[in-house]
């Protein structure tokens, strides 16, 4: 369970949330794991391997959840699990993951882990062929169509709080009423600032705007 205190200390720090994408559809109250309430700052995953496979999931949910993810996703029966990785890739999270279980479309046979049981778990292994080129070109299409090919640490951090006052385009100058340089020590003393005009009136020269 995640407490008020959880959510203020992963705030506090900037940490990434997870989402479940399996849990946004429970019928009779609104999540806060549907795609379009995801801040950028989070980790959006399918399922985790404590969860069933999508297809699992999907032939095991009540009708009137399975309506609302199929209403909510536009999903297609049994191509249901890539409907939700869709979803997954399309969302705003930072980072998108989905097991290979639910990339392969299979059911619960594939399943980790349900918690709480101490045999079968972990037993599952892909099998040998399954990861074909046809998979790798579908999932790369999603990936680029979502932006989601580029490494996600190197795209520009979800900031967490207001952006600081914009900086004025020009300031009153050092002693004479002209505009402030964008950088470098000026003449005049203050960093950024110009310094006066060369003796005899010739031209002034910024050196922070050269090469």
């Amino acid at each position: 369970m995640i407490t008020p205190d959880v959510i203020a200390l992963r705030e506090q720090f900037h940490y990434p949330g997870m989402k479940i994408l399996q849990f946004a559809f429970d019928s009779a109250e609104a999540s806060e794991f549907r795609p379009h309430t995801y801040p950028p700052r989070c980790v959006v995953y399918t399922g985790t391997h404590d969860n069933d496979t999508i297809l699992g999931w999907y032939a095991k949910a009540s009708a009137a959840d399975r309506a609302y993810a199929e209403a909510y996703l536009g999903a297609r029966g049994p191509d249901v699990a890539w409907d939700f990785v869709r979803a997954a890739w399309a969302s705003p999270a930072l980072v998108a993951m989905a097991p290979l279980q639910d990339l392969l479309g299979l059911g619960s046979e594939a399943r980790f882990n349900v918690p709480g049981t101490p045999t079968g778990n972990w037993e599952w292994r892909c099998a040998e062929g399954a990861l074909t080129p046809a998979l790798a070109a579908r999932l790369k299409r999603l990936s680029d169509v979502c932006c989601r090919a580029e490494d996600p640490l190197r795209k520009p951090k979800p900031r967490s709080g207001p952006l600081p006052p914009a900086r004025p385009a020009h300031e009153p100058g050092h002693g004479g009423g002209g505009p402030r340089a964008a950088g470098g020590p000026g003449a005049g003393g203050g960093r950024g600032q110009r310094g006066p005009p060369p003796p005899g009136g010739g031209r002034r020269v910024d050196l922070t705007r050269q090469g």
